[in-house]
């Protein structure tokens, strides 16, 4: 423990020093971290090559005819949801054969217009996708640009690991406050 004026003033400068060096490291593990949220904001933010969303649109493609799929299969199996007295698996083969299938609520609702789109989607994904991408391919000729962009799953890996650095620079920050935080409670 320092017993003159002399002792006191050069422990009081060394713990302004070690607390200054301490809150430059927090300042600069914060400044790292406001980068990377930034590099990952940009990675987000850019637009996405014809290429890549080709891969969004098949994914728009698929999800809409895995609706007109469950539709049929919960229909077929329970016909009484769409005002059916049973559902096909029931019918029997004098019930099945002739008009009576062709007028159900079933095959009405299928064929509808409302579920046309999601019947092409489910039954013909790549082509509906393909068409579609050639359709805007066709019209936009180079202007779509985007060819020279991180690809869309590059991207995503990136900002996984970049995510990951992240978290490991706030909990850095986080510890430094503590270490702050102790040293200046130990004085006080």
């Amino acid at each position: 423990m320092p017993t003159n004026s002399k002792e006191v003033s050069g422990s009081i400068n060394k713990f302004k020093e070690v607390l200054a060096g301490m809150r430059n490291k927090k300042a600069g593990i914060e400044q790292k971290e406001r980068e990377i949220s930034e590099t990952i904001s940009t990675l987000k933010k850019s637009p996405v090559s014809i290429d890549d969303f080709a891969v969004f649109v098949r994914s728009a493609v698929d999800l809409n005819g895995r609706s007109w799929l469950r539709f049929i299969h919960a229909n077929a199996i329970v016909g009484a949801f769409l005002g059916e007295e049973t559902g096909f698996n029931k019918r029997s083969l004098e019930d099945l054969s002739g008009e009576m299938v062709f007028s159900s609520t079933l095959f009405k609702n299928m064929l509808h217009d409302n579920s046309a789109t999601a019947a092409i989607c489910a039954l013909f994904p790549e082509q509906v996708t393909a068409a579609i991408i050639q359709r805007i391919r066709d019209e936009s000729g180079d202007f779509w640009g985007g060819s020279n962009l991180v690809p869309v799953k590059d991207r995503q890996a990136m900002i996984v690991k970049l995510t990951e650095e992240r978290d490991l620079l706030k909990d850095e920050a986080r510890e430094a406050q503590e270490q702050i935080d102790e040293m200046i409670g130990e004085v006080l």
